[in-house]
């Protein structure tokens, strides 16, 4: 009798329990006792293919030959204990697409039917391809960035050329090379993390702290004569190295007989005019913007990128007409430009004037101390690079992980809904770290109104600090 019911209100698909299965699962079955499929449901996700095509056909057949052995699994264990355990199974669709399943059977009544819920295990599978695929970046990059690291202390090692390098603001040693180390009459292991021997330079002309004071000021300095311990007369010439842990100093040290040809092996020293033309003939993207974001200067490959025809074409014109998010990308980049000064990696999208659609990452930086302040923005074509990581996948998989061990213990409507809800969470907060806790333009970028952004930020008690200035 309870057989006969279940089976009934499947078939009807205004019944409660048709109601309930349908809710919980992407694919329910119903499997008579010789293994072939009754009745089938599809959800949503499979909306497209033909369920009818499954009718009459053994359920082991419609699977994978590596993932058969587990649909005998389900079924024995199904009618032994009255219900199984969940197991995945690769499934052949009618339409030929192979999707990853996740299944739990039920005995209904003593005839040896089992009805098989189904749940689609295509996001958690394609979270975990994306994983691999963050992984192996991340390897390629560390094992690339050993092998340049590894190029650069040979080379630097090797080079007949004294060279230092100086942290600008206490003047300790970062790096010295034993070309170096012997000008100044010491062993690289006690020059490097020692502050530099000023002591043993005497002057010749203008003085060493002139010559320091010209780097830091103006990022190169005219070489200037120094005489190391009263002996040997050596060109001392240099160069301002910007980085985060703090502005360095790059100084060569060529033989004074030397200096009148020095000027011919200063890597340092590039004239304006010789720049520009290195800028435009760059196979990356720059422009020059103003704070607002409007075009002042860009180079021949921005005018590919963009497939547009001039300079004159896109002079005056907003970034933002190119980029796929105009309103939330440009507003995130110019907010945290300001705020930081310079940006890194903004992953975005170039839509050119003739329908192309370009992968981009964006650098840039903000210089607030020209007489009008702009920006410089280098924008990298990124299309055939391997997919980037996902911020915070990592932590979104183990928690998939953690909801999955729930099973038997919750109900699938239960997890579901709860695996929904901390999806949804991820990247409502994860738009917000973009924008700066700026909620119009997080908005834009999960393409919700505004109104459903708040009701949702409610429900998840998401609290952003900067709410007062989000407008």
């Amino acid at each position: 009798m309870f057989e006969g019911k279940v089976v009934s209100h499947i078939e009807d698909p205004g019944s409660t329990v048709s109601q309930v299965v349908e809710a919980v699962s992407d694919i329910a079955l119903l499997v008579a006792a010789d293994g072939r499929i009754r009745e089938v449901h599809l959800g949503s996700s499979f909306g497209s293919e033909e369920a009818s095509a499954w009718h009459g056909q053994a359920w082991a057949s419609t699977v994978t030959p590596s993932t058969r052995q587990k649909v005998q699994e389900l079924l024995d264990e199904a009618r032994e204990s009255g219900s199984s355990r969940s197991r995945q199974v690769n499934h052949r669709m009618p339409s030929g697409q192979e999707v990853a399943v996740g299944y739990t059977a039920v005995r209904l009544g003593d005839s040896g039917s089992v009805l098989a819920i189904g749940q689609s295990m295509e996001a958690v599978s394609r979270l975990q391809r994306q994983l691999v695929d963050a992984q192996q970046q991340m390897e390629r990059d560390y094992w690339h960035l050993r092998q340049v690291e590894t190029r650069y202390r040979l080379l630097f090692r090797l080079s007949s050329e004294a060279v230092v390098m100086v942290q600008a603001d206490s003047l300790e040693v970062l790096d010295a090379n034993p070309a170096a180390a012997e000008v100044l009459g010491l062993d690289v292991s006690d020059l490097v993390g020692d502050r530099f021997p000023v002591e043993r330079i005497g002057v010749e002309g203008e003085g060493l702290d002139e010559f320091l004071r010209t780097l830091r000021e103006q990022g190169t300095a005219p070489g200037v004569t120094l005489s190391v311990d009263g002996g040997r007369e050596w060109l001392f010439k240099g160069s301002l190295v910007r980085q985060e842990s703090g502005d360095a100093y790059l100084i060569h040290l060529f033989p004074e007989e030397a200096g009148g040809d020095a000027s011919n092996v200063d890597s340092t020293h590039t004239s304006t005019p010789s720049l520009l033309r290195v800028l435009q003939a760059m196979p990356d993207g720059f422009l020059v913007t103003d704070t607002a974001g409007e075009i002042l200067h860009a180079n021949a490959a921005f005018l590919d990128i963009t497939q547009e025809s001039s300079l004159e074409a896109v002079r005056g014109r907003s970034l933002s007409e190119w980029l796929a998010r105009p309103g939330a990308d440009l507003t995130v980049l110019m907010g945290n430009l300001k705020r930081y000064g310079v940006i890194r990696l903004f992953p975005t999208q170039i839509n050119g004037a003739m329908g192309s659609d370009v992968d981009v990452e964006v650098s840039a930086v903000y210089l607030e101390d020209e007489p009008e302040p702009c920006c410089g923005v280098l924008i990298r074509h990124v299309g055939r690079r391997v997919a980037k990581p996902v911020r915070g996948l990592e932590d979104l998989t183990t928690a998939v992980e953690e909801m999955t061990r729930l099973l038997g213990s919750v109900t699938l409507r239960k997890l579901v809904r709860e695996t929904v809800a901390m999806v949804e969470r991820h990247f409502i907060e994860a738009a917000l770290e973009l924008t700066g806790d700026n909620r119009t333009a997080a908005s834009e970028l999960l393409g919700l109104s505004r109104q459903s952004l708040y009701t949702k930020l409610k429900r998840y008690d998401i609290d952003s600090p900067s709410s007062g200035s989000s407008g």
